[in-house]
């Protein structure tokens, strides 16, 4: 009971300051509230608007049935453009689940996307634009070491990485993009659509935890072609061909 009071506590504080200060410099305030069949809160939305500047904030508080913070998220306007928001997610605990920070710069908008572990640990993180990724996207362990790093480029991923906890690094995958033509209708038709897709293509790899090297496979436009396993006995060969699979060995020499 004591830590619900504290946050509707805080919460009033919030809406009070809010309040005198859309007083004080003769802005407008909405202020609405939902509640849950027991009564307890279960929703807060703002909506402050500054008259000198012709700004807009728009804010939103959603609320657990046990009064813990569910999510918030805020989204700020100029002359009802977009200028920049911010979305927040929680655990029952209090700490930041996830958290999506976007700002608009000509036209585009820039994502900046971070998950964390209920420790408060970072999970992942990444940077988009017009949600596609650009740069490297990252994902972490719970003890903090990475797991894995995917690298795009306008959008489409280029290549990926995985690693074991211990740094050693478990996979890697190389991919290309490729174009893709539809007909639309019959096939007698000019009209086709057309879109880029990334596939794995070439050589991609698996490594065990010794960090040395499991197996090698190659791709072609998405389809495995083969596949080379080290084994205590040498070499096991997959071969993928048509859909008919078959394996032999070659064993070392010495």
């Amino acid at each position: 009971m004591r830590n619900f009071d504290m946050r509707y506590i805080g919460l009033n504080i919030t809406i009070m300051c809010l309040l005198f200060k859309s007083a004080y410099t003769q802005d407008t305030l909405r202020n609405d509230s939902t509640f849950f069949q027991s009564k307890k809160l279960k929703s807060v939305h703002l909506e402050i608007k500054y008259s000198k500047t012709f700004i807009s904030e728009f804010i939103d508080f959603e609320y657990r049935e046990d009064q813990s913070l569910n999510d918030m998220r805020k989204t700020v306007f100029k002359n009802d453009t977009k200028l920049n928001a911010i979305y927040l997610t929680y655990y029952s605990s209090g700490n930041i689940e996830f958290q999506q920070r976007d700002s608009i710069q000509n036209n585009r908008t820039y994502t900046e996307e971070k998950r964390f572990y209920e420790n408060g640990k970072i999970a992942s993180k990444a940077l988009l634009i017009d949600s596609k990724p650009i740069g490297s996207v990252f994902e972490y362990y719970e003890s903090g070491s990475l797991k894995s790093e995917e690298k795009y480029h306008n959008g489409k991923i280029k290549e990926s990485n995985s690693y074991y906890e211990n740094g050693q690094r478990a996979e890697h995958l190389n991919y290309k993009t490729f174009l893709i033509i539809y007909a639309s209708g019959n096939l007698d038709s000019k009209y086709h659509l057309f879109f880029l897709k990334p596939a794995l293509h070439g050589k991609s790899k698996k490594f065990g935890s010794n960090g040395e090297v499991d197996s090698v496979s190659k791709y072609r436009r998405g389809k495995l072609i083969k596949t080379i396993k080290t084994t205590s006995k040498g070499r096991e060969i997959e071969k993928c061909k048509k859909c008919t699979r078959y394996i032999f060995q070659n064993k070392f020499k010495g």
